[in-house]
């Protein structure tokens, strides 16, 4: 069935029910996040299912991105969420997670694009085009056979992958390690209040109470047990503006992967005036610093200006690739998520970025951890690739032998 009805007696207003909007359904992939509301929160302007529903996204580009998945583990065993998804109720002849995969093949997706209705940027697959579908239905037990296969090839790319982010998330043990810093105390929830002396507010560069958050004053003292310099006595700031990016490479904030400073399959274009950077400036993005976007330029082109361009001023004593590491720890985080200002759009202000704190090494610690560090980014990028393969492989198995017919 698609959209039905969903029986909700016996809950009350203020019962628990689960919340899944647009943006908690990962694309491709089968799973979902949920938070919990009140039925009376969301009884209202929501699209409701019940456990074992299949959630589709019917807009674009959310549609063609593969943005659906099976629900289950429902709060009261229902759930409200976007009306952006068509709701799919699988009936006693297919399973639920057998539909998802048929929904999701690549072919299928493409074939939805031609039932588009309205206009450019809101166009939506409507509802006849899934009730007027036709699709393969082997019987129950070819189904589960096919779909445990997909479970085991989605099993081994999740290990991949998390043994991807495993190595990526040890960069920081590794930085402290080798600068040989300390361990610095970890904040717990009894940490609901601070105090500053006044002569220390009287000497700080801002009156904000988070400037003087203890998160950011113990990775600073952590720094400054080490030879340290705030990042404008290390680097210029380039603002060369460039009006029209003409032939040259354009790098936004989307073409650069938070945490890991590799860029993006992502195709963007210029939309104004860009800044200019060369191969090996460190390109850090002053736009939600948090999101930890710095790539170390390998080529020459221009860039969004919500990156600051810094170009180092002695190679021999600090190296850009070091330097790209470092802003990436969260030595660095713990200081920028605490000088952030604006509520919609945060960013580190010049004034600010100038004086964050790096901590400093000999010229051959920060080519040991350089080294490392590309090391373990390579040895990911091989995780991410086999992940992806894996996964690859079983889907077109599953097309295959779903167009070529199944035997049970």
């Amino acid at each position: 069935m698609i959209n039905p009805k969903t029986d909700l007696d016996g809950l009350t207003g203020d019962d628990p029910v689960s919340f899944i909007p647009m943006e908690s359904v990962a694309e491709r992939t089968n799973t979902f996040t949920h938070a919990v509301r009140t039925l009376a929160d969301v009884r209202k302007g929501y699209s409701c299912f019940r456990d074992n529903d299949l959630l589709w996204a019917k807009i674009t580009p959310c549609m063609q991105n593969g943005k659906s998945a099976v629900v289950c583990g429902l709060k009261n065993g229902v759930g409200f969420g976007s009306t952006e998804f068509h709701v799919i109720r699988a009936g006693e002849r297919a399973l639920p997670r057998f539909l998802w995969a048929v929904l999701s093949m690549p072919r299928l997706l493409y074939a939805a694009q031609a039932a588009f209705t309205g206009s450019s940027g809101h166009q939506r697959v409507p509802a006849s085009f899934l009730e007027q579908l036709e699709i393969p239905l082997p019987p129950l037990n070819v189904q589960c056979r096919l779909v445990a296969e997909l479970d085991a090839a989605r099993a081994e790319r999740d290990q991949a992958l998390q043994q991807a982010e495993d190595l990526l998330a040890s960069v920081d043990d590794l930085v402290q390690s080798a600068l040989r810093l300390p361990a610095a105390p970890r904040l717990g929830p009894a940490h609901v209040g601070y105090a500053i002396r006044l002569g220390d507010a009287r000497r700080g560069a801002s009156i904000s109470a988070d400037y003087f958050h203890p998160e950011r004053t113990l990775a600073l003292r952590s720094i400054q047990s080490l030879p340290h310099a705030p990042l404008g006595a290390l680097v210029n700031f380039e603002r060369l503006l460039v009006a029209s990016p003409g032939t040259a490479r354009y790098i936004g904030l989307a073409s650069v992967a938070s945490h890991t400073g590799q860029l993006t399959e992502a195709a963007e274009t210029a939309t104004g005036a860009c800044f200019a950077f060369q191969a090996d400036d460190v390109l850090y993005g002053r736009l939600r610093p948090y999101l930890n976007k710095v790539w170390l330029a390998t080529f020459g082109g221009v860039c969004s200006t919500e990156f600051h361009v810094m170009r180092v001023r002695d190679g021999s004593k600090l190296l850009p690739a070091y330097l790209a590491v470092v802003l990436r720890t969260k030595l660095i985080v713990a200081q920028t998520k605490h000088m952030m200002t604006g509520n919609t759009h945060p960013r580190l202000a010049n004034e600010d970025v100038v004086n964050l704190l790096i901590p400093l090494a000999d010229p051959s610690t920060q080519q040991t951890i350089v080294d490392e560090v590309a090391s373990r980014q390579a040895q990911a990028l091989r995780l991410h690739a086999h992940a992806e393969i894996v996964w690859r492989n079983a889907r077109e198995r599953f097309e295959q032998q779903l167009l070529q017919g199944v035997h049970p």
